[in-house]
């Protein structure tokens, strides 16, 4: 039995990394029945012994810091072209005019809200930006809501659904002149009891990128999101991203 844990993730990147796992296995011809173990855990402390707790593996992104000093056997082959470095400003609709700014330095000035226990919140510290980091994401909008922070960085390819799903979607909206990059890298963390999965997911993961047909896989996912996002129309800001090791730097 193979169990993926799948769980502290938007709905879209389970079902996308579910479906990577899937098809690599089935290009490996592996019959092992799958289990998608979708729990979520509030303690970070739970989310770092899930495979300590029996996991056979998960997806994460590389440099999680919740699973230093844990024993794992990682696949350093990112599964989703470095989709989550890419991150929008929600923000409340009433005070867009406060993002009327033109430098890099004018943005840095603002502050960003981020939930517990996102690794976010020490990177952009480290990127010399003001964090408040607090709560879960519901309790963080409701602070931008009530102007206690001026922004929240979302991932492009969940903000817009985290806006339709709140409560309070007529107060927030995308910032539309900016986004913000950093390496982020998707990753499996692979149970260290199974080195025989981690190198045939490694050889899968070649042979479908070879193929094209992760691409084809993302494509499905996200190619229209990230269109929607309008990237390519924004100024950026590129962060740094201290916990990744020099492997994933370019």
């Amino acid at each position: 039995m193979i169990e993926f844990w799948n769980g502290n993730k938007s709905l879209v990147r389970q079902h996308y990394e579910l479906e990577v796992l899937k098809l690599l296995l089935e290009k490996m011809r592996i019959t092992e029945t799958l289990v998608n173990n979708t729990t979520s855990y509030s303690d970070p402390v739970q989310e770092g012994e899930v495979l300590n707790n029996g996991a056979s593996l998960l997806a994460t992104v590389a440099g999680n810091q919740k699973f230093v000093g844990r024993d794992f056997i990682e696949v350093p082959l990112p599964l989703a072209r470095g989709v989550m470095g890419w991150r929008l400003l929600v923000i409340n609709n009433d005070r867009k005019s406060k993002f009327d700014v033109t430098t890099v330095n004018d943005l840095r000035q603002k502050i960003a809200g981020i939930p517990a226990h996102w690794a976010d919140a020490e990177l952009f510290r480290k990127n010399g930006h003001e964090v408040v980091e607090k709560g879960t994401l519901d309790q963080m909008l409701k602070m931008l809501r009530d102007a206690k922070v001026d922004y929240v960085p979302l991932g492009a390819i969940e903000a817009e659904k985290v806006i339709e799903n709140s409560s309070l979607s007529s107060e927030l909206e995308i910032e539309m002149s900016w986004a913000i990059y950093y390496p982020l890298p998707i990753v499996f963390y692979v149970n260290s009891q199974r080195p025989d999965l981690a190198t045939m997911l490694e050889k899968a993961l070649m042979r479908t990128e070879e193929s094209g047909e992760l691409q084809s896989l993302f494509d499905q996912y996200y190619k229209d999101i990230l269109d929607s996002a309008k990237i390519t129309d924004r100024k950026v800001i590129y962060l740094d991203n201290p916990f990744l090791s020099s492997y994933y730097i370019s």
